[in-house]
């Protein structure tokens, strides 16, 4: 689906590029719409200009939105990048997933300097491979963090792992969107028990 309005594009957000062989994680500092997209240079291999086009993807409420574009200038002195300004941009989901708007508390679990602290938050939106919540504390992109909880029927989750994707500030709280981590096995098992718990618990 080829998205109009490239709403994903923002100050800060988070976007992946792949330019063979080379794979990196980077952030959006700025753009000038129709002409260049201003990205951090993940490393010096990105520095060198290069024809090959570049495969970027951008995560935005709980989706992953793609395009591709040539590099259009390198600025060395400043670690950044100028690439294309995409034509369009395609929504990269592969599928349609059953979504749920809730108010979740949920104790977030993060190692912070080799220590683990525990702080609360509330899912607000959650699917198969994916949630947003109100953190109280702020955390890194690419934490890695483990959701507690439990609904008012007396089921409860534990150990669900979370790895954040986008963080923005509202009024003193955070904002985290980001990837469910769910590994086959005993962990996958215990999600889908989780979401068949939610189901139950929404339609009362």
């Amino acid at each position: 689906m080829v998205i109009k309005k490239i709403s994903a594009i923002a100050v800060g957000v988070e976007m992946h590029m792949e330019r063979a062989p080379l794979s990196a994680d980077t952030h959006i500092r700025g753009w000038k719409d129709g002409v260049y997209i201003l990205v951090d240079a993940p490393d010096g291999r990105w520095k060198v200009k290069d024809p090959t086009p570049i495969v970027c993807r951008l995560f935005e409420e709980g989706k992953y939105y793609g395009f591709m574009a040539a590099m259009f200038a390198t600025l060395p002195e400043l670690n950044l990048l100028l690439i294309e300004y995409p034509d369009e941009i395609v929504d990269t989901s592969v599928r349609e997933e059953e979504r749920f708007k809730v108010s979740l508390p949920v104790t977030i679990t993060a190692v912070i300097k080799e220590s683990q602290v525990d702080f609360p938050g509330i899912v607000i939106d959650l699917s198969q491979n994916g949630c947003q919540l109100i953190s109280s504390k702020p955390v890194n992109v690419n934490d890695r963090l483990l959701l507690a909880g439990g609904f008012p029927g007396g089921q409860i989750f534990k150990d669900i792992p979370f790895v954040t994707k986008r963080v923005d500030e509202l009024k003193g709280k955070w904002q985290l969107g980001g990837a469910l981590d769910i590994n086959e096995g005993a962990g996958k098992e215990a999600f889908e028990r989780f979401l068949s718990q939610l189901r139950v618990y929404l339609k009362g």
